[in-house]
């Protein structure tokens, strides 16, 4: 049985709520989740689940076996916002975006996915669609598990959530961390430049993967701002590296419009503030 990482909240199989609804994160290394009200909007419980597989287990498999294992979920399988984070992604403008170059943009620029369904949605008054590719037999599974449900990709989320920290700074990058990769949405003049996933296996791996972008747009580190969210110590030797080349740095905070009901005062603010921020997209 695969056991959580983080289980913080309720841990029992008392159903929590007639009215919570699931906000389920997955990918091909790990799951998450969050139990929440939306009236008022209050954190019921979460759980983050990492998937180790091995030569006879896929993700696919891991993620059935937590799926069936965790009776919280069991109880909200018709009410479900499924979030796919995947990296093969693509951001394109809406004067430019047509059905048909899904499948082609995407084999473009990530290679051929015939193991993959290809989607494409428009992420609302941003004037942006997102074309991303799943897995097959991820979707299949979680299209068959969560029947009826709403599926959608993190970029498109995280570009729609409400700001949890708002700087006047003319260029900053948004980050993400979890154990082995990170999200980067660069903006400049609150204007969405480049979001993307990168791999890392070191501190010196994520300093170099941000710096680049500074470089490719032509920014100073200097007058780069960034925002840190997700799974990076504030004590860390990561964290030491940003700050090393970095003047300012920040940490996400609980964003506002959600109760977190003292669940969350062990741990830092931003390490769980985008599943938080996503439940706030009114989707």
């Amino acid at each position: 049985m695969i056991q959580p990482a983080f289980n913080i909240g309720n841990t029992d199989t008392t159903p929590l709520s007639g009215n919570a609804d699931l906000l389920i994160e997955v990918s091909a290394q790990s799951l998450n989740y969050i139990l929440y009200e939306k009236d008022p909007h209050a954190l019921l419980l979460l759980r983050q689940y990492r998937l180790y597989t091995t030569g006879d287990r896929s993700s696919r498999d891991l993620i059935d076996e937590v799926i069936e294992e965790d009776p919280l979920i069991q109880q909200h399988l018709g009410n479900a916002l499924v979030v796919y984070n995947f990296p093969e992604a693509n951001i394109v403008p809406a004067e430019l975006y047509k059905k048909e170059i899904n499948s082609s943009i995407t084999r473009l620029m990530h290679g051929d996915r015939n193991h993959e369904f290809v989607f494409g949605e428009q992420i609302r008054d941003l004037g942006m669609h997102n074309v991303y590719s799943v897995p097959q037999d991820i979707h299949s599974l979680l299209k068959e598990k969560f029947k009826g449900s709403r599926y959608w990709h993190i970029y498109t989320l995280l570009l729609l959530a409400p700001g949890s920290l708002q700087i006047e700074k003319n260029n900053i990058i948004k980050t993400v961390f979890y154990h082995d990769k990170f999200i980067a949405a660069f903006y400049s003049s609150e204007k969405l430049q480049l979001i993307q996933t990168f791999n890392y296996q070191t501190p010196e791996d994520v300093a170099y993967y941000l710096l680049l972008i500074c470089k490719q747009f032509d920014i100073p580190q200097q007058q780069m701002v960034l925002s840190v969210s997700g799974l990076i110590d504030s004590q860390s030797a990561l964290y030491s590296e940003l700050v090393k080349y970095f003047p300012e740095v920040y940490e996400e905070e609980i964003p506002q419009g959600i109760e977190v009901n003292g669940l969350l005062g062990e741990f830092p603010a931003h390490y769980f503030s985008p599943l938080l921020k996503m439940s706030l997209c009114g989707l």
